[in-house]
């Protein structure tokens, strides 16, 4: 069993994001928050940690917005390349994740009636039915654009 939690995920995702459109953190926060529908909310540390090291890597880099006093980063080429190799290994972090979820759910089936975790099956399954093919963070369809 591996008890690890899906190492780089989150910089994945917020390299997806950022490539989808420049941002800034707390953009991100309530990004997340959104796409998981209110059940994810980052904290600070975990999103300005994160765009610090892709930063320092120079995975993304800042970009001016007008006056705003908002730090966006855009993604760069190398951060295009790093996306790239994550999607290559996306089996991976798709393995990874469905541990954790599984985990989780196991302690949600401990605790509650069988009912109950049958109710919460149904209603991912649903939720996931009504998502577009476009709201896919990882998706063969979707290229990477090329950074200049």
């Amino acid at each position: 069993m591996n008890s690890k939690k899906p190492e780089k995920l989150f910089e994945y995702l917020i390299l997806c994001l950022i490539q989808e459109k420049d941002n800034y953190g707390y953009g991100l926060i309530k990004e997340i928050r959104e796409i998981s529908g209110g059940y994810w909310d980052p904290s600070y540390g975990t999103i300005y940690g994160t765009l610090s090291r892709l930063e320092e890597n120079e995975g993304i880099e800042r970009v001016e917005k007008g006056h705003e006093d908002r730090k966006y980063f855009k993604i760069t080429k190398k951060g295009n390349e790093k996306l790239k190799d994550y999607q290559k290994n996306s089996k991976e972090f798709r393995e990874k994740s469905e541990e954790m979820i599984l985990g989780l759910m196991n302690v949600y089936r401990r605790f509650n009636e069988k009912e109950k975790f049958f109710e919460l099956i149904e209603k991912i399954i649903s939720d996931f039915e009504e998502l577009d093919s476009d709201q896919l963070i990882i998706s063969n369809e979707k290229s990477t654009p090329s950074t200049e």
